[in-house]
Order: structure tokens, then C-alpha cells, then sequence
């Protein structure tokens, strides 16, 4: 699982560590073309009844197991994320210029629907598969590819949410384009 990230915000140069930080974040990409610092995944302790892991397996995702916490995919913009390697250590992988990390928004069960990112993950590609200790490997998204997952088949226009907000992130992942989707994979 990818335990930390390295990104760019504000201007300035800076990191998330899942695994040292109670309150990790990630910098998820908005239609606005902004990035907004949003929870990493949910840590012992927090409300909410989301899993405790930094990143969700997208077949996951694709099978409906996260429905409950209306999931959505978004872009993550880091420029680089660490992989324990078959042996268990740390190694940093960079991100090819344009590049970026598949996530997945969820509103939390809690109260107040904290929101959530975690990084898809898929299994690990044939040629990567020394750099994995657990199978599982981020989800790179290459610069202007046509990625079915990154690009949903069915589209939700912006609404308002629960708490009178407008929906400002990606697309809300429904049932019928998993199906469909599970084809290709």
C-alpha cells in the first residue's frame, strides 16, 4: 500500500505520511482546476465507519462494496509516492510530468459526513511486481490518457449535497458503468 506522498501546494513543497500522521492529507483536484487538502483515508480513533487503510483495491470500488459512502473519483496530483518494496522497504516512485494517482472521495458514515480520499489501487503490473510487498499498486494515470477509469462512462452533473453544498469534485461511480466497465477489466 502507498504510505506516503510528496506534492506540491500553495506554492510550497511539501509531503503526507499515512502511516506517521493522525491527520494525513492528500490534495485532491477540483472541476475548478483547484486543489483542496482532503483527509487521508480514516485513522483509529476518527469518526466514521470507513475502512483503516490508506488506499481501496479498485475492483473494490467497481463491485460496490463502498456504495454506502457515495464514492467518487478524483485526481490526485502528487509528484511522487512510497511503496515498500517485496522486502518491506520504503522505495519513492516519481510521477512522469502531467501524470497523477487515481483516488476515490467518500462522505464518511459519521455525523457530519466527513469526506475522505483514498488511492485506488490496482494489482501490480508484471514489470513492477519486485517493487510490491502486498500485490497492490497505485493507479497512474498518464497525462491525456483516454482511462476508463479516470474518465467514468456515466457522468453526474453537479448537485447539492446533503448539507446544501455544491458538488464541486469528479464524477459519482454508479452501478451501471461499473457493469459495464467489468468487462474490460
Amino acid at each position: 500500500m502507498c504510505q506516503r506522498v510528496g506534492f506540491k501546494f500553495a506554492g510550497m513543497t511539501t509531503g503526507s505520511a499515512y502511516d506517521c500522521s493522525t491527520r494525513a492529507l492528500l490534495p485532491v483536484r477540483k472541476r475548478s482546476g483547484r486543489d483542496e487538502l482532503v483527509l487521508w483515508g480514516r485513522k483509529e480513533g476518527d469518526p466514521g465507519n470507513s475502512e483503516l487503510i490508506p488506499s481501496v483495491p479498485v475492483n473494490t470500488i467497481k463491485n460496490g462494496e463502498w456504495e454506502a459512502y457515495s464514492p467518487r473519483w478524483v485526481k490526485l496530483f502528487v509528484a511522487r509516492f512510497q511503496m515498500p518494496d517485496a522486502t518491506g522497504a520504503p522505495q519513492w516512485h516519481e510521477l512522469p510530468q502531467g501524470a497523477y494517482l487515481q483516488g476515490v472521495l467518500i462522505k464518511d458514515t459519521d455525523k457530519r459526513r466527513t469526506p475522505r480520499v483514498y488511492i485506488a489501487c490496482v494489482d501490480v503490473p508484471e514489470q513492477l511486481a519486485g517493487y510490491s510487498h502486498n500485490g497492490q499498486w497505485p493507479h497512474v494515470s498518464e497525462p491525456f490518457a483516454d482511462d476508463e477509469i479516470t474518465r467514468p462512462s456515466t457522468p453526474k452533473q453537479d448537485h447539492d449535497d446533503d448539507d446544501g453544498r455544491e458538488d464541486e469534485y469528479a464524477d459519482e461511480i454508479t452501478r451501471p458503468s461499473l457493469e459495464k466497465r467489468n468487462d474490460d477489466a
